[in-house]
């Protein structure tokens, strides 16, 4: 029977119509599965810089000259993941080579890391670790004169938290060691190290900075260091008779 303005279908249209609802429920169903919800992952890089190249041998003409490591800089891209770090090494500096003037280290790579969180996890802690480390200078080669250890590589690192209730922050530069000589020692590489965090309940921050070592000067075979003698003491203080 049908009803005034009210239009029914009966036969095999009504079945094909519930077949379809059941295939488009189905549908609907594996969609959902298949994209499901990732967990949030950290993002860590690790950058190194290419060492120098050594100089070549004077054979009869001056030793060359050790060629720079090459720069490493490391930034974690934005991202929603809760831990971030970064690590960026300075390559090495190639050496001088002997000839009859030694050819000087080549500098170590300077290295500049920089890590940012801006999301927690699901205790609300965000963490970012930034660590660079210049490279060491290259070695002087040997010669008359003798040559000079490379410079070590300057380091730079910046890890930076904002945005959540907690934050942890760590950051480290280290300068790269001065290359070793008979000549003299290369100068070690400065470093310099920020740490920032905003967060609504507690900041955490670590921050160190430490410049490299001096290059060690080298005695050519057969030499000693000049020695060294003491001053003796002397008191001022005189007997009473």
């Amino acid at each position: 029977m049908t009803q005034p303005g009210r239009e029914v279908w009966d036969g095999p249209l009504l079945g094909w119509g519930l077949i379809m609802r059941k295939l488009v429920a189905a549908m609907a169903v594996s969609v959902v599965g298949i994209f499901p919800t990732f967990a949030a992952q950290a993002v860590t890089l690790n950058i190194t810089g290419l060492p120098g190249i050594d100089g070549l041998n004077g054979v009869g003409a001056a030793g060359a000259d050790g060629g720079p490591g090459g720069a490493a800089v490391a930034i974690t891209p934005a991202n929603v993941d809760p831990t971030n770090s970064a690590t960026a090494t300075g390559g090495n500096g190639g050496a001088g080579d002997t000839g009859f003037a030694g050819g000087n280290g080549g500098a170590g790579g300077n290295a500049s890391a920089l890590a940012t969180t801006t999301a927690g996890n699901s205790s609300g802690l965000g963490t970012a670790a930034a660590i660079s480390t210049g490279g060491a200078g290259g070695a002087g080669g040997t010669g008359s004169p003798n040559g000079n250890g490379g410079a070590g590589g300057n380091a730079a690192s910046n890890a930076v938290v904002i945005g959540v209730p907690n934050a942890s922050i760590n950051s480290t530069a280290t300068g790269g060691t001065g290359g070793a000589a008979a000549g003299s020692g290369g100068n070690g590489g400065n470093a310099s190290a920020q740490a920032t965090g905003i967060a609504t309940q507690q900041v955490t921050i670590t921050a160190t900075a430490m410049g490299g070592n001096g290059g060690v000067t080298i005695l050519p075979p057969g030499t000693s260091r000049p020695r060294r003698f003491r001053t003796p003491f002397l008191s001022s203080q005189q007997d009473s008779v």
